[in-house]
C-alpha cells in the first residue's frame, strides 16, 4: 500500500470520526403531538424601535403565547403559534417546523424546543456548533422542582439567557437584554400539558443571570429572532416584521457527503504531489 493511499484512508477515518461526534449525541424529542405550552411575554425598560427593538415588539407586552405541537417526525417538530394581545387581538401563524439535529427551521428559529435529556456541555443542536448547555440547575416551573438546562450567549446587540426543561426539551424561560442593558424581552412558561405548571415566582437563587457560567456558548452569527415572518394574521391591524436570517438547516447526510468529498480531494492532491516529486527526481538524475 503506497503512501498516498495510506494518507487517504487516514483522512477518511478522521473525517468520519468528526462526523461521528455529531451522530454520537442522540437526538430525541421529548414532546408528543398535541402537547401545548403557554408563555407570558413581558417587556421591561426602554424598547425604542429606532435603536434595537423591532417596531412589532412594544404592542406585544403582556401578551400570551400559545405553542401547540402539530407533529413529531424523528428529529423534526412541527408546531403552531398563537399570540393573544392585551387588546383582545389574536394572531395565528402558519405551521412551522424545527429540526432538533440541525436547528434548521422553515420560519423563525424561536428555540422553543431542544432535544430531551441534554447534559452539561452538550450541543443544543448536534448538527450545529452555535449553542451549548452551560449548566444544569433546579428551578421552579411546576409543582415540583425541575431539572433545567441553562443556555447563555451574546450577539452583537443582545445578551441571551434561556432555560429548557431537561426531561422534555421545552423552553421554559427566555430573557433577551439589549447590549446597552436598557431593555429586556422575556418569555416565561405559564401552562403546560406535559406537567403541572406553578405560577409561583422563581426562587431567588435561580434568577436569570448574565454572570459567567461553566461553559460559554459560541456567539451565533445570526441570533434567534422573536418575530414570526411566516405568519398569517387573523387581524388586519397586526404588524408583520421583516424576515431575519435563519439558522441554516444542515441535514445529517450532508456531513458524510462533505467528508467523502474532502477525502477524495485530499487523495487527488497527495497523488499529484507524489507524481511531481517523481518527475523532479527523474529530471535531477
Amino acid at each position: 500500500m503506497n503512501k498516498t493511499v495510506r494518507v487517504g484512508i487516514l483522512c477518511l477515518f478522521l473525517y468520519l470520526s468528526f462526523a461521528g461526534l455529531a451522530f454520537a449525541q442522540v437526538t430525541v424529542a421529548g414532546v408528543s403531538k398535541a402537547d401545548s405550552f403557554s408563555y407570558k411575554c413581558v417587556l421591561n425598560g426602554s424598547h425604542n424601535p429606532s435603536s434595537y427593538w423591532p417596531d412589532w415588539l412594544p404592542e406585544r407586552n403582556q401578551s400570551s403565547w400559545d405553542v401547540t405541537v402539530v407533529d413529531v417526525n424523528d428529529s423534526r417538530i412541527s408546531y403552531e403559534l398563537q399570540i393573544l394581545l392585551v387588546n383582545g387581538t389574536k394572531e395565528s401563524f402558519l405551521t412551522q417546523y424545527l429540526d432538533l439535529f440541525s436547528g434548521g427551521s422553515n420560519g423563525q428559529n424561536y428555540l422553543f424546543f431542544v432535544p430531551s435529556s441534554l447534559n452539561l456541555g452538550a450541543r443544543v443542536y448536534p448538527g450545529s456548533d452555535t449553542y451549548f448547555v452551560n449548566n444544569t440547575v433546579t428551578r421552579s416551573y411546576a409543582s415540583e422542582q425541575r431539572e433545567t438546562n441553562h443556555v447563555s450567549f451574546s450577539s452583537a446587540s443582545a445578551l441571551w439567557n434561556m432555560y429548557f426543561d431537561k426531561k422534555t426539551g421545552v423552553m421554559v424561560e427566555l430573557s433577551q437584554t439589549s447590549i446597552d442593558g436598557v431593555g429586556t424581552f422575556s418569555l416565561k412558561i405559564t401552562n403546560s400539558s406535559a406537567w403541572l405548571v406553578s405560577n409561583a415566582p422563581t426562587s431567588p437563587s435561580a434568577s436569570l443571570s448574565t454572570s459567567p457560567t461553566t461553559l460559554q456558548s459560541t456567539p451565533p452569527s445570526t441570533s434567534p429572532s422573536m418575530s414570526p415572518s411566516t405568519s398569517t394574521s387573523a387581524s388586519p391591524s397586526t404588524t408583520n416584521s421583516s424576515p431575519s436570517p435563519l439558522v441554516p438547516e444542515f441535514p445529517s447526510a450532508a456531513i458524510l457527503v462533505l467528508a467523502m468529498s474532502a477525502t477524495l480531494t485530499a487523495i487527488v492532491v497527495l497523488k499529484r504531489q507524489t507524481m511531481n516529486k517523481k518527475r523532479q527526481s527523474r529530471h535531477a538524475s
